[in-house]
């Protein structure tokens, strides 16, 4: 009993100790349960979060952990729950989740883990103390329950253990579960912790607030940038292959998000902007093809069309066609045609189709963007709908921004007649343009600038369409 008491000492005063002695976790470099292994920043994070005064009193209310992706932020909030679950009497831990809809959170189920396959926690959770959304060990008195992110349901419940949100910069609701819970931790040692990505640099997002506040002694706000573990090294220099310039930023480097952030560089947009025309017969295109030296490259053809309202007024409906031609092992890919409708009817648009074959043959494959599009997207041979998806926009975009950042996609100058003014160039206009914001986890939105995008959305649904089809044969082109 007397080791059993002075061990339970140590690990109250020493949750570093506490973890690496008695906790097992699955291995992200292995993925195999085994005995937990911090890192040195995980560890230093751990000390500070818990560290006392000379009347041992927690130094820090708040101690937030703000890392870029998976460098184990979850794992160092979840067990400062575990420790306090374990090793105290009398702890009602809470957890918000980052959204209404979101039953659990990361954090509590990383605790749960814990209590599960840890040989040294297995008998202090009964079988019957683990619920969908609570957790308890009734011979201390102590319990660890998830809430939604609606602050109704946190309202009223007072917190005598840890408090823990996690990724709360992309809080539904603007962290007001968050602010309402953090209030009801007036309790002797009870604190908050926070693991989370930074999200947007404004005071809208909670985290932002705790950032600007960081000098308090009451705040610890460790602060990240810099990847450290192995695992998540390599798995970064994998997505940067990916993800746009602020995407990889933003997720693996922990960067505050930013918003009006250019897809493409204005010097590859102007790079990429050749002096030839959209052919307007099968001899031009022949001979353009000629002119580029691959008269004897089979290309595939694909067709983008992003179509608003029957209408000569807002947004434009422009059909796009590109060519992609496999060369020396790379893939290159020319802008055809631009057509900017007049009023994106259906007899325009069939009238598109119908020209679009006579000159470059059968295309690929032909995507036409879900909105407005049902009602013609059937007369169409070949012809399917596309949802723009956050995630499809992501691929979409990624796409576009390789190849004009790797110089394997070219357009004419010239493509894209504003049907107002009648100017040309509105491809290249849009494209230089086209911006992106990276506010939130997963929810990169594109085509944030104020103006028209709908011919760099056009070109990117092209592009994609192209992008997997096998080019045919020469011979094939033959109606």
């Amino acid at each position: 009993m007397t080791a059993l008491a002075d061990n339970l000492r140590r690990w109250q005063a020493d949750a570093v100790a506490w973890a690496e002695e008695n906790v097992w976790v699955r291995s992200p470099a292995t993925g195999k349960i085994g005995p937990l292994v911090l890192a040195d920043h995980q560890r230093e994070w751990l000390r500070e979060a818990t560290r006392r005064d000379d009347r041992g009193r927690l130094l820090h209310k708040v101690a937030v952990a703000s890392w870029p992706k998976r460098e184990g932020k979850t794992l160092v909030v979840s067990l400062l729950i575990a420790h306090r679950t374990a090793n105290f009497a009398e702890q009602r831990s809470g957890i918000i989740a980052n959204s209404e809809r979101q039953a659990q959170s990361n954090i509590f189920d990383a605790v749960c883990g814990f209590f599960r396959n840890s040989p040294n926690l297995q008998g202090l959770v009964p079988e019957d103390g683990f619920a969908a959304r609570r957790l308890q060990v009734p011979a201390l008195g102590n319990s660890v329950e998830c809430f939604p992110a609606n602050y109704r349901t946190v309202q009223g419940t007072a917190f005598t253990g840890i408090l823990a949100c996690d990724e709360l910069h992309a809080s539904e609701d603007g962290g007001k579960a968050y602010t309402f819970a953090s209030q009801q931790t007036e309790a002797e040692g009870a604190a908050v912790v926070i693991a989370s990505q930074a999200g947007a640099p404004v005071n809208a997002n909670p985290l932002w607030r705790l950032y600007q506040a960081r000098d308090q002694e009451s705040i610890f706000f460790d602060y990240r940038t810099e990847l450290a573990c192995p695992w998540s090294i390599d798995r970064a220099e994998k997505a940067r292959a990916e993800l746009l310039p602020a995407e990889f930023d933003y997720l693996w480097g922990n960067a505050w998000g930013a918003t009006g952030i250019k897809l493409l560089p204005a010097t590859d947009v102007e790079a990429a902007a050749l002096a030839y025309r959209e052919p307007q017969t099968r001899e031009q295109w022949e001979a353009l093809r000629e002119a580029w030296g691959w008269e004897k490259v089979s290309p595939a053809i694909g067709v983008g069309l992003d179509r608003a309202g029957v209408s000569v007024s807002g947004d434009r409906t422009v059909w796009t066609v590109t060519a992609r031609f496999d060369v020396d092992g790379a893939e290159f890919f020319r802008v055809l045609r631009c057509a900017v409708l007049p009023t994106g009817s259906e007899a325009e648009v069939l009238a598109e189709a119908k020209r679009t074959r006579e000159i470059f043959g059968r295309p690929a494959q032909t995507l036409f963007e879900a909105y407005g599009c049902s009602d013609v997207v059937e007369k169409v041979q070949g012809a399917e709908l596309a949802s723009p998806t956050t995630q499809r926009q992501s691929g979409l975009f990624n796409r576009l921004h390789r190849l004009f950042v790797e110089g394997r996609i070219a357009f004419p100058a010239e493509a894209g007649v504003d049907p107002k003014t009648k100017t040309t160039g509105l491809l290249k206009a849009e494209l230089v343009a086209f911006e992106y914001d990276a506010e939130r986890e997963g929810n990169t939105r594109f085509g944030t600038q104020r103006g028209h995008d709908d011919a760099a959305y056009s070109l990117a649904w092209s592009c994609e369409a192209v992008g997997a089809a096998r080019p045919r044969s020469v011979q094939a082109h033959v109606l």
